[in-house]
């Protein structure tokens, strides 16, 4: 229950289960501090698609890495996560950065880690063969602002900003997109616009997250007539 309340109800919905650690804390040469976290994640299940969800038997070795350093009077403030062969995460905190989120720009990668960005959450994932409907529900929760934000709201995750998806095989509703190379960017609060290219097609979309409404402009492949 308490790391629902420090990470947020929607954060934590794909794990189930528990799982044992090894934690460390040491100071650093600079008079900060470093805290690393190990876990095989066994005894956790996550509810995701294949190759990201798991079983509570299997094991996923993460390292969690969190770095503090003093900047005048507050702290510069990092934290790593790690699942190797399977995902990066980087995530940071300015010194002097408001209270939510904790974190003011993130970045969460299949394969090597991205640059971060100057603010909000950035993705960049890479999967085989995907359905969009087992990946619909994770979506809508990741791209939709809450309709009502309380005072005493705290978040500790950015917001996503921009997200890159690659994919040899892509199936959305009737429609298959042959290696997709997706990039989706949030203009602005729940207004997205999308770059896709893939065998198929070529072109560009935008949508509000909350209303659902779509408008694009597609260009089908040459053996087709334009839309």
């Amino acid at each position: 229950t308490g790391l629902k309340d420090l990470a947020g109800a929607k954060a934590l919905l794909p794990f189930t289960g528990q799982a044992r650690y090894k934690a460390q804390l040491a100071s650093t040469k600079d008079r900060g501090y470093e805290a690393v976290l190990s876990s095989t994640l066994e005894g956790l299940a996550v509810n995701l698609p294949a190759p990201l969800g798991k079983t509570s038997q299997n094991r996923a070795p993460l390292t969690v890495r969190w770095v503090a350093t003093p900047v005048k009077n507050d702290f510069r403030e990092s934290l790593t996560v790690s699942v190797p062969n399977l995902i990066n995460g980087r995530f940071e905190r300015p010194a002097g950065a408001r209270p939510s989120p904790y974190f003011s720009r993130a970045t969460v990668a299949m394969g090597e880690a991205l640059p971060l960005p100057a603010s909000g959450l950035a993705l960049d994932i890479k999967l085989g063969r995907v359905d969009f409907e087992d990946w619909s529900t994770l979506f809508e929760q990741m791209t939709q602002e809450p309709k009502r934000a309380t005072k005493a709201e705290f978040k500790v995750f950015p917001t996503l900003a921009t997200a890159r998806l690659r994919s040899p095989h892509f199936i959305l509703s009737d429609l298959t997109f042959t290696d997709l190379d997706l990039t989706a960017t949030q203009d602005a609060v729940n207004q997205w616009s999308a770059r896709i290219a893939s065998k198929e097609t070529a072109g560009s979309a935008t949508w509000k997250a909350a209303a659902g409404a779509l408008d694009g402009r597609i260009q089908r492949s040459e053996e087709h007539t334009s839309e």
